[in-house]
């Protein structure tokens, strides 16, 4: 279910770059495309705000803002109908702390698990904890699981470690550059979890996945291709088993 309750943010995140729409600013990018052999997105803006993502010129994502900050992410199927909603809630710091996933179409799931929330408390000692809840539209009040994130100085996840019934679950950890993203000018896009569920300001370098064994079974590392401006111009991802992918950006 915690890949369920993150996969609408993979679309927003993985396969998006922004930029202030200001052309008399050249350190300013704002990308046009992203490809891969999956396939594509176009991106749509309204300033510096990412309003609009087209997934294969079909599916498409929506972001609403309330200022700067996101709150709410919804997609769509190409004919209109609504597939889901993200929606984002954030203390006086702008710091997240409530993600709500609301499914409207089934996708299989259990007709009573239609939506999940997951709750944020932020400790003085750099770490957070949550919480993760399922339940009705209206009441998300099942406790599925819980966990732990240590961030470092920068607000970025090192290291997430999943409970279930009070047993560890999973293992998370990363690793970052120190260079721009490909979302590193988007209003909102770095308050928000990215596609692996942790919080990052750069570049993620290695992504490992361990069970409840402590066993590595998921995991993969990025090579970066930066233009002059010092912005990605290509992804190269490698997983463990040593599958590529990469994802170009257009400008």
């Amino acid at each position: 279910m915690r890949k369920l309750m993150y996969v609408f943010s993979f679309f927003a995140v993985f396969f998006s770059s922004c930029s202030n729409d200001d052309s008399s600013n050249p350190g300013f990018l704002l990308v046009k495309k992203a490809t891969s052999e999956n396939g594509s997105s176009t991106y749509r803006y309204d300033g510096n705000k990412l309003v609009q993502v087209t997934i294969n010129a079909s599916d498409y994502v929506v972001n609403t803002y309330n200022g700067n900050l996101i709150t709410k992410t919804a997609r769509y199927y190409a004919d209109g109908t609504l597939l889901t909603e993200t929606l984002y809630e954030y203390n006086a710091n702008q710091k997240l702390i409530s993600q709500k996933l609301l499914f409207h179409q089934n996708l299989g799931l259990d007709p009573t698990s239609q939506a999940f929330r997951r709750v944020f408390t932020y400790n003085p000692d750099n770490t957070l904890t949550y919480e993760e809840y399922s339940g009705t539209f209206q009441n998300q009040t099942t406790l599925t699981h819980t966990g732990k994130m240590w961030l470092d100085s920068e607000g970025q996840t090192l290291k997430t470690e999943d409970y279930r019934n009070g047993y560890l679950f999973s293992t998370e950890e990363f690793t970052y550059d120190t260079e721009k993203t490909i979302f590193e000018n988007a209003a909102g896009m770095q308050k928000v979890p990215n596609s692996n569920s942790g919080f990052a300001k750069h570049n993620i370098l290695t992504y490992k996945y361990y069970n409840s064994m402590g066993n590595l079974v998921n995991g993969f590392s990025n090579q970066m291709t930066f233009n002059a401006e010092g912005y990605p111009t290509e992804i190269n991802m490698i997983s463990l088993s040593g599958a590529r992918n990469s994802v170009q950006f257009t400008y």
